[in-house]
């Protein structure tokens, strides 16, 4: 069995097929995707992102890494490793977001990160010869601390 990855469009019923095969020339594929941001309080605004729920069909051994992306600034990146070898395994995993207040060089508490514009970077990459990664959605949940202010005429 051949190796697919594909991607899901957000905008519209599309799937993309981004590569064939776990390797070319026996170097590893990897799969680099990256959304459009977002901006759930307005343009002017500001909010609190605190999870990302990634919901993906999963087959064969492999890892996909998610980084966040507030106002520009890429965040610790985090691994979500998969090993289900024999059949499709579709599910949702939770990524907790959050930076650290570093003090003294030891973590002293983590905060949500916070900001107008949220975007995530993806990169998926199978370790099997024989799988298949779909990314089938992604959820950001966030509350707004500020919405846009719209200047009075």
């Amino acid at each position: 069995m051949a190796t697919i990855v594909l991607a899901g469009g957000f905008d519209a019923p599309k799937i993309y097929r981004v590569d064939e095969g776990a390797t070319d020339d026996g170097q590893a594929v990897v799969a680099r995707l990256q959304s459009t941001p977002l901006a759930p309080a307005g343009a002017g605004g500001e909010a609190v992102f605190t999870a990302v729920y990634l919901v993906a069909t999963l087959e064969g051994q492999g890892t996909i890494w998610l980084t966040p992306i507030v106002d520009g600034t890429e965040y610790t990146e985090q691994a979500i490793s998969f090993d289900f070898p024999t059949r499709q395994e579709a599910a949702t995993y939770e990524i907790g977001l959050s930076r650290p207040l570093v003090s003294g060089g030891a973590e002293r508490a983590r905060f949500a990160l916070r900001g107008t514009w949220f975007a995530l970077k993806v990169k998926a990459q199978l370790v099997s010869t024989s799988g298949t990664i779909i990314l089938e959605g992604v959820e950001v949940e966030h509350a707004v601390v500020q919405e846009t202010r719209t200047p009075v005429p």
